[in-house]
């Protein structure tokens, strides 16, 4: 028997478990929602200078949607809705540059309300399921309703906080949020909610994941799959599913069509490849991949280089952005043949199996608790069942942590999945009913919200302290002080050094085009003035206006340098 396909709303009163007495009051509701938005405010507020790599290119296509620039903004490697997102907001605010990055960060918070009202709406479906599964007659009974609530809100807040972090401007907090959507709908569709428009609703949220994060569109299929069998009675699933896949293609086949014209072939995206080659075939310099690695493929348009010893970098034609080889390393990266390196893959699964060692580490307080219940159960082959039987509600995040185990994993790509499961799992406890047993719960449940919550108390502390501190925005200083140098927005640039974390470069509204990357820095303050000399006129060549460095320039003569402001860069002019 399947308790999500077989349950159905009933008048059991409160969802007490062991006693029928609601541990968490609905006012403590609210405590928990405050402590969420103002730790996620908090990390928004102070991280409001920061943008990484990541969050520069999403910006660049941001700018070139909402400029009508389609042939720029197609991109491959780089899934569209957060993009879009971001530039909607940058749009209705219109920042100045110096106030861009804290628009941004305001978005991102944004995106975190949005996160825990879809958190809200699974947990709901969750708690039904948990009340159905209740039958006053059995000696045991699942989690009282309070404590699935705190242990459930704690690890939003966690995740938001430490595993994908709202200060960070990428999509992993929207993928969170539209994962935690469709998991509510397939818990109410299992309920007996398997009405057309759940199943239409389910495909077009499956669908927006998809433009999120490419990986979401396989996931998308683990998602309509366990919503066919949850639904119970196929006859009548098997239309309703294949409305949700029409949903689903409606919403993402546009974009898909999209980068598989640009591509000339048929793809959902380039990342998965790209990533696979990285990550599991071991490729040297995958930024500035040449082809030099036997069986890998032939580079169709690799960066170019101009320049051997010490090499340098150019590729100022014809992709846009303010850095373009992470603009769209798709194109750069074009022609690569993965293949299995399996010296590679093993430290891979290594490095994996650590983060997610790491991930749990951080969540102890929470193993332990959980681990006290599951021995206080004293039926775990019956555990064993119940999980089993929630297989609905874990498959896909199960799923999800299997591929990024196998090809890439991050924290932050994996914190929604996360937070399923062990939602999974308090769910699938049950307990003996009694008095004495919920004094047993409740204690269980303060011993995991104290320490955690007091280390998320710390956290919040420590970032309200650095951010009333007004920490300076570097990226802004070193903006500011090429256009009073006379740097033009439009400009072409060359760098020495650390080009990716240019954030600088995007607010000054300027892009790279030749590079010496950081790792042959240390070769060309060793190389011969000569040698020197001919670096800097390979740059002028390349139409570069100038050169920055992001430290002290690594050259025997620094006439003709200029230091940025009071930053730690400096800037070379190019004579017109």
């Amino acid at each position: 028997m399947d308790p999500i396909k077989d349950s159905r709303p009933t008048e059991t009163g409160s969802l007490g478990g062991p006693t029928g007495a609601d541990f968490l009051p609905t006012r403590y509701r609210g405590l928990f929602w405050c402590a969420a938005l103002l730790a996620g405010f908090l990390e928004t507020w102070d991280f409001r200078f920061l943008v990484l790599p990541d969050g520069i290119s999403y910006l660049d296509i941001a700018n070139a949607y909402f400029r009508g620039d389609w042939n720029a903004a197609i991109n491959a490697y780089w899934s569209p809705l957060y993009s879009w997102l971001l530039g909607l907001g940058l749009y209705v605010a219109k920042p100045s540059p110096y106030r861009e990055s804290t628009v941004v960060h305001l978005i991102n918070f944004a995106i975190h309300v949005g996160a825990l009202v879809c958190f809200e709406f699974f947990f709901v479906g969750l708690l039904r399921l948990s009340r159905t599964r209740q039958k006053p007659e059995e000696r045991w009974a699942p989690l009282p309703e309070g404590s699935l609530w705190a242990f459930g809100y704690t690890l939003f807040i966690w995740n938001s906080v430490y595993i994908a972090p709202v200060d960070l401007v990428t999509p992993d907090l929207t993928v969170a949020a539209l994962t935690f959507l469709a998991s509510g709908l397939v818990l109410r569709i299992g309920a007996g909610e398997s009405r057309a428009r759940n199943f239409a609703f389910l495909g077009a949220v499956l669908g927006m994941a998809y433009l999120a994060k490419a990986v979401m569109f396989p996931l998308a299929f683990v998602f309509l799959g366990t919503a066919l069998f949850a639904a119970g009675n196929l006859r009548r699933a098997v239309p309703r599913v294949l409305w949700a896949l029409a949903m689903f293609f409606l919403v993402a086949g546009p974009f898909v069509a999209a980068i598989s014209s640009a591509k000339g072939r048929l793809t959902f995206g380039d990342t998965g490849k790209i990533t696979y080659a990285v990550w599991v075939t071991g490729v040297r310099d995958w930024v500035h991949w040449q082809g030099d690695e036997v069986g890998l493929g032939t580079p169709k348009h690799p960066v170019r280089k101009i320049f051997a010893g010490p090499p340098v970098y150019e590729f100022a034609k014809p992709i846009a952005g303010t850095y373009p080889v992470w603009y769209d390393p798709s194109y750069w990266m074009d022609g690569i043949t993965p293949h299995v390196n399996w010296r590679e893959y093993l430290l891979m699964l290594r490095d994996s199996a650590e983060t997610y060692a790491g991930i749990l580490s951080y969540q102890k307080a929470l193993a332990v608790g959980f681990f006290v219940l599951f021995l206080l159960e004293r039926r775990w082959r019956k555990f064993a069942y119940d999980v089993a039987s929630l297989w609905s509600l874990w498959l896909p995040p199960a799923v999800a942590l299997v591929l990024y185990e196998l090809v890439h994993l991050e924290w932050r790509f994996v914190g929604g999945h996360v937070v399923l499961l062990w939602a999974c799992l308090l769910a699938a406890l049950r307990l003996p009913r009694g008095q004495t047993w919920r004094k047993v719960i409740q204690s269980v449940t303060l011993a995991v919200l104290i320490p955690m919550g007091a280390n998320l108390a710390a956290t919040s502390t420590r970032t309200l302290v650095h951010a009333l501190r007004r920490p300076p925005h570097g990226q802004w200083e070193v903006a500011a002080g090429l256009q009073k140098m006379g740097l033009r927005p439009g400009d072409k640039l060359a760098s020495i050094g650390n080009t990716i974390e240019a954030y600088w470069a995007h607010l000054a509204g300027v892009s790279f085009v030749a590079e010496v990357k950081s790792d042959d820095v240390a070769a060309l303050a060793a190389a011969s003035p000569q040698i020197q000399a001919q670096v800097l006129e390979t740059l002028a060549r390349t139409g570069a206006r100038a050169v920055v460095t992001d430290a002290a320039p690594p050259f025997a003569s620094h006439q003709g340098w200029q230091r940025i402001g009071r930053t730690r860069y400096y800037a070379y002019f190019f004579s017109k």
